[in-house]
């Protein structure tokens, strides 16, 4: 059973009787994601995975990445959050296959692209590996303590877990046997070598280079960036970005396979530099990246942009909790992270139940 201190205790009940019953209303513009988003690694191999936060220009105090990982094919051996722009936590565990790190970072709170902790992996069997977040995952605005994530916009990894291919030794040749000969002096009889004609080989649909073409990245919003181009066949679509060159933080994907190409970049900011690659794969797994970008102005969107739909009315609900320890606030649940930190109400919620 948790408990929590006195103090706190009246902290939290002073909050929920003055909100009462709230209405959340969500402004996605924060992305989670992971980096690399997409590797290759070999059965045994250890490798760390860092969990990224973007706030879409907006100030955050508190954070919330629940991932979910294939456990048949990875194990989670440790979190490591000595990097992480966060110096409170509530969660920092993985088990079962879920990944739980929640904390945040006092009044102003953070901005921008921060790190949040860093998972190590161990790999277990060979396949595709795929990491994503889960929808209760959060990133929760200072000023208000609204969850801004948008989930739609976030990343997640993909990994390609195989075998490695062992490289033959090459193999010792004799030197072919001397023999000797005795020449017959003979006239010898001209032949006409006949001539063969070349046939052309038709080349296979998937065999040669992908190419990336008519690469272009365009402002089209405040807050988006549309990235184009075309393969010379059919091919997925990704859009890395980053606000250093070849330094690519962000990933946006489309599995459609297309010989056109178009992806929408949300949630940027417009005052930032940003440095955009296209990617493609095609059906054989080849593939081919285009000239890194940096957008220039384009036409505007010209639709109007669609009011925030308010989300069901709920009730601040109370979980159980343990007593912080003298040097840190210990294993305390985010909604009370949230709303010692952020000073205002408490707007997030999130509904699990412990079986502590």
């Amino acid at each position: 059973m948790r408990f929590l201190s006195f103090g706190i205790l009246v902290l939290l009940s002073a909050c929920v009787w003055s909100c009462g019953i709230v209405s959340i209303a969500r402004a996605q513009s924060a992305m989670l994601y992971v980096t690399p988003g997409n590797a290759v690694f070999n059965p045994g191999q250890t490798f760390q995975m860092k969990i990224m936060v973007n706030t879409g220009g907006e100030q955050v105090n508190a954070v919330a990445a629940y991932l979910s990982y294939p456990q048949d094919q990875l194990e989670a051996t440790g979190v490591d959050t000595s990097r992480s722009v966060m110096t409170l936590f509530a969660e920092k565990e993985v088990r079962n296959g879920l990944i739980q790190i929640s904390g945040g970072e006092p009044s102003p709170g953070f901005s921008g692209i921060q790190e949040i902790a860093a998972v190590t992996f161990r790999v277990k069997a060979t396949g595709t590996a795929t990491i994503v977040f889960n929808a209760d995952s959060a990133v929760l605005r200072n000023s208000d303590n609204q969850n801004i994530w948008n989930l739609g916009a976030s990343g997640k990894g993909v990994y390609d877990l195989q075998t490695p291919i062992p490289v033959p030794s090459p193999s010792a040749t004799s030197a072919p046997r001397p023999t000797s000969t005795t020449p017959i002096a003979s006239t010898p009889t001209p032949t006409r070598t006949p001539t063969v004609s070349a046939s052309a080989t038709p080349t296979p649909k998937n065999e040669g280079a992908l190419l990336v073409i008519n690469t272009s990245a365009l402002w089209i919003a405040d807050d988006q960036i549309k990235v184009t181009w075309e393969t010379n066949r059919e091919a997925d679509s990704w859009v890395q970005y980053g606000v250093a060159p070849g330094d690519y933080d962000f990933i946006v994907i489309d599995g459609g396979l297309t010989t056109t190409h178009e992806i929408v970049v949300p949630g940027v900011g417009k005052g930032i530099s940003y440095y955009i690659a296209p990617l493609s794969t095609d059906s054989a797994g080849k593939k081919a990246s285009g000239n890194e970008l940096q957008p220039i102005a384009g036409e505007p969107v010209s639709s109007p942009s669609p009011s925030p739909t308010p989300a069901k009315s709920a009730r601040v609900l109370l979980e159980g909790f343990q007593l912080p320890s003298p040097m840190m606030l210990g294993f305390i649940s985010l909604p009370i992270l949230a709303a010692i930190i952020g000073g205002g109400a408490l707007f997030f919620l999130r509904r699990r139940q412990s079986a502590i």
